[in-house]
């Protein structure tokens, strides 16, 4: 999987377009699992700035913690598809650039 090469800046149209469009499969499934199955949902999260990451990160453990989601095994959420959700990193990378 190729780096980003940009960014979406966080006060931008687009980043608030594309945070509705992130937020719609932790809404419907309610399952941080079957979200992390779908096949490009964690390589947009590449595409944040920081701030974008950290707020969208915080939607998402509200969503764990809302719908009591339970992660048995951290080979659940780490894979090699998934290089924001490595073992060195957090549940979304959220170190600044």
């Amino acid at each position: 999987m190729s780096f980003v090469s940009f960014r979406v800046d966080y006060n931008s149209a687009v980043c608030r377009e594309l945070m509705r469009l992130m937020k719609i499969p932790l809404d419907h499934y309610n399952d941080i699992l079957i979200v992390l199955k779908l096949e490009h949902y964690a390589a947009l999260l590449g595409y944040f700035d920081y701030m974008g990451r950290k707020i969208l990160a915080s939607h998402i453990i509200t969503c764990i913690l809302d719908n009591d989601n339970y992660i048995p095994t951290q080979e659940q959420v780490i894979s090699r598809r998934y290089p924001y959700f490595g073992a060195h990193a957090t549940l979304i990378n959220l170190g600044k650039p």
